[in-house]
């Protein structure tokens, strides 16, 4: 059996992602993001609770670490630097890169664990030696594109344990296991305030007109 990190975001997805993988006999270490102290999801105070109440339900240790410098650094700036140059940017897939997965893997050497996991709707398939991201079964919820910057030396230590999956199948798993927690789907910017436009971030954050 593997030590596994998992990103616990305290929604339902990444809630069954440990959960399976605890019931397949493996050792699972639930972690939490701190990214953003004024996080309108996935990382608010709420969530970070609702992943330390999933993890001892699923009776696993869960760690919160503070990454907010790695964050505003390669998330916000980058994503306010790009609209001000006229670029559109996309904060999901380059925060999944340099501060998610970073900081999954930095632990996971630190702790000497062998794999992380979350809660995406991916598979990873390998072919000649080499493992490729692939979309999930669940064709509806695949979010290959955010993994898309994940380099394939780093594939080799991930696992999708939702890759498999329709999601009502898994919500369906969760209320049996009594693990199910009704959350809004992550769909937006984080750092963006309920109802937010960009430009009204930027002119909040920087003052810019």
């Amino acid at each position: 059996m593997a030590k596994i990190l998992a990103g616990m975001s305290g929604g339902v997805d990444s809630t069954m992602a440990a959960a399976l993988l605890k019931k397949q006999g493996h050792e699972v270490i639930g972690i939490t993001l701190k990214l953003w102290d004024d996080a309108s999801r996935c990382c608010n105070a709420a969530d970070i609770l609702d992943a330390g109440l999933a993890c001892r339900k699923i009776g696993i240790r869960h760690y919160v670490l503070n990454y907010k410098k790695d964050f505003k650094k390669y998330v916000v700036d980058y994503f306010t630097d790009s609209y001000l140059k006229g670029i559109t940017p996309n904060p999901c897939v380059i925060c999944n890169e340099e501060v998610k997965f970073r900081a999954l893997f930095e632990k996971m050497r630190e702790l000497d664990f062998d794999m992380v996991t979350t809660g995406h709707y991916a598979r990873i398939t390998v072919k000649h030696g080499v493992p490729f991201l692939c979309p999930g079964r669940d064709r509806t919820k695949s979010q290959e594109y955010f993994l898309s910057r994940l380099t394939a030396e780093k594939l080799k230590y991930i696992i999708f344990p939702l890759g498999g999956h329709k999601k009502k199948d898994i919500i369906s798993m969760a209320k049996e296991a009594g693990l199910y927690v009704k959350k809004p789907e992550s769909q937006e910017a984080c750092f963006l305030r309920r109802n937010e436009t960009p430009f009204e971030f930027i002119k909040r954050s920087t003052g810019v007109e």
